[in-house]
């Protein structure tokens, strides 16, 4: 917590960004060139969520760390607010504005 002893947790090629820890801190969700990802906490078992043409990007978790919320961007450059289980199952669209950016769970 206080920034000493840093710890490089991804080294895949691009960009790795918006990472997210599970509520149990088991696990950290990120984004990777366009992608979800989730990792164990220590930077083992990195693992692709979900495969699709489409960016997806901005994983939140959800409270009781059993759903990811993320952006997902379609064809014509809209950006909306999607739902899946954290294995990548399941996913369902939430929003269908335009440009939805960044979602993010709040404790009830």
């Amino acid at each position: 917590p206080d920034g000493t002893d840093p710890l490089r947790l991804t080294t895949g090629q691009g960009i790795d960004e918006r990472p997210d820890w599970a509520p149990d801190s088991s696990r950290i969700a990120f984004s990777r060139n366009g992608n979800i990802w989730a990792m164990d906490a220590d930077g083992t078992d990195p693992a692709r969520l979900k495969k699709t043409p489409r960016q997806e990007f901005a994983p939140a978790y959800s409270p009781n760390g059993k759903r990811i919320t993320f952006n997902r961007m379609s064809k014509d450059g809209r950006i909306s607010t999607w739902i899946m289980r954290t294995d990548g199952s399941k996913p369902k669209r939430l929003t269908f504005g335009r440009l939805d950016f960044f979602p993010d769970w709040q404790p009830q």
